[in-house]
């Protein structure tokens, strides 16, 4: 079973800090802007990292709204 840590929150809240710290801790994933995680999870492709994952969003992030319910699907 694959792990996962969806780190969720305002900008300047510590979400970028968090993530690295579970970075540094081993799992895979981006504490920056770019995710790539977003190209990983289009139709077609896989993420094959063995590990567990992290996927930071902002919320809110422009006029983006955030689905956390299609992020876990495509999880």
């Amino acid at each position: 079973m694959k792990q996962a840590y969806l780190v969720i929150g305002p900008e300047a809240s510590g979400t970028k800090l968090l993530t690295a710290c579970l970075i540094a801790m081993g799992a895979y994933g981006d504490a920056g802007n770019d995710q790539r995680l977003d190209e990983d999870m289009t139709p077609g492709h896989t993420i094959t990292h063995g590990g567990p994952i992290v996927l930071r969003r902002s919320v809110p992030h422009g006029s983006d709204r955030l689905s956390a319910d299609r992020i876990i699907w495509e999880l």
